[in-house]
């Protein structure tokens, strides 16, 4: 930063060419200028150029001030990130063990289905009608899909009516059209 300073004030001074140099300190011991043409500063416009070398002077530190700010906003958005970054992945890990738990749940109630299809199938078909009617319709209609057409039919024929009409047209619907209809 200095050597920028030092650098402007000689650029400053060959382009209005002027020759011996004299050392002008700012208040706070640091300036922008640290050394200035002599011939400049006894001139009559010396005040004049003197302010402007001191509002560069204000500018460059209010810049540095800017800088050291935006720096520290990109220091605290580093951790930040690194923080989201964390996170994410915890929840990955919280995914992964959530899918894990969903699919030995899918596993059991297929578990627990087959099973009721064959003990509806081994069973008469008045005992079975009489399961099926307390089912709930998702769970009736998933077991019928699932057993003997020739079985399912004897079941549905040995319940109430409207039950079976019910159920009969559940298994004819989509799984989009249901959908739709919700």
């Amino acid at each position: 930063m200095r050597g920028r300073r030092v650098a402007l004030g000689i650029a400053l001074a060959t382009a209005l060419g002027v020759g011996g140099w004299a050392t002008a300190r700012a208040a706070d011991g640091d300036s922008v200028f640290a050394k200035v043409p002599s011939i400049v500063l006894g001139t009559p416009n010396a005040k004049g150029m003197q302010s402007v070398l001191d509002e560069l002077d204000a500018r460059q530190r209010a810049l540095d001030r800017r800088e050291r700010s935006i720096e520290a906003r990109e220091a605290d958005l580093r951790q930040v990130e690194s923080q989201l970054e964390g996170r994410i992945e915890e929840v990955e890990v919280l995914r992964e063990g959530l899918m894990e738990l969903l699919e030995e749940a899918d596993q059991a109630r297929e578990s627990k289905v087959q099973s009721l299809v064959k003990m509806l199938a081994a069973t008469r078909s008045k005992q079975g009608a009489a399961i099926m009617s307390a089912l709930d319709d998702e769970l009736a209609v998933e077991v019928l899909e699932r057993m003997n057409t020739g079985k399912a039919g004897k079941l549905l024929a040995a319940m109430d009516p409207e039950r079976a009409a019910k159920l009969a047209e559940m298994m004819t619907v989509t799984p989009l059209e249901a959908v739709e209809e919700d």
